[in-house]
């Protein structure tokens, strides 16, 4: 199995990318396997900027997708890779290997970083709709392809780095949850929120979200 990984980092100016920019820089001098670091910026969507991610992962076998409110541990493409090659060895085709990450302002394990495989992003593509990499593995399935995951935390989430991001991150996350589980998830996780004692604004942003969707 090939080694080689282009990481790209989409960004839109927000001010975790430096932090985000800088652990990268030191995960690309700690792992030969990372071959380049690309930066994607200004696209308006998440499947915009997957899609130009695919394009740019052209001539490597691997992407790591980054968010630039990630802060990824030195090991992180290690791990992932191990797990892609155990996983092949076994017989499966990888579309991605996936770890999870520590979120700062929800102070819980949630989201996910992922090592693609590029040729496979390439050809199927991103579409634009709510749960991108829902819909693409719907897609990969069809081809053979399996996502495979560890519970290994492999780097921190900087989720609400300010009010105004959090407000804006959590109304449409609340949205999401509605729309692929259910409403009484939703409700639950912005409880668990406000036992936490979670900025009140960033929490109520929530419940606006709920309340405009749980019965749609």
């Amino acid at each position: 199995m090939k080694k080689d990984v282009v990481v790209c980092i989409g960004t839109v100016g927000r001010p975790t990318f430096k932090r985000c920019f800088d652990h990268v820089i030191r995960l690309k001098n700690f792992d030969s396997r990372v071959k380049h670091v690309e930066v994607i910026r200004d696209h308006p969507s998440q499947a915009s900027w997957l899609n130009a991610m695919a394009k740019k992962s052209e001539g490597f076998t691997w992407c790591l997708q980054v968010d630039e409110d990630m802060y990824l541990e030195e090991n992180c493409v290690d791990v992932l890779m191990s797990l892609s090659r155990k996983k092949e060895s076994d017989g499966l085709q990888i579309l991605n290997s996936s770890g999870l990450l520590f979120d700062l302002f929800l102070k819980q394990k949630i989201g996910s970083i992922k090592l693609w495989r590029s040729s496979a992003i390439r050809k199927l593509g991103f579409v634009d709709t709510m749960g991108v990499d829902r819909e693409i593995y719907r897609r990969a399935k069809k081809f053979g392809y399996s996502n495979v995951q560890t519970n290994d935390v492999l780097g921190l989430h900087d989720s609400a780095p300010t009010v105004d991001i959090g407000i804006s991150k959590y109304y449409t996350y609340v949205k999401k949850i509605i729309k692929f589980d259910s409403a009484n998830k939703a409700k639950n996780f912005i409880l668990d929120m406000q036992k936490k004692g979670l900025d009140q604004k960033i929490v109520d942003s929530a419940w606006r979200a709920y309340n405009e969707n749980a019965d749609s």
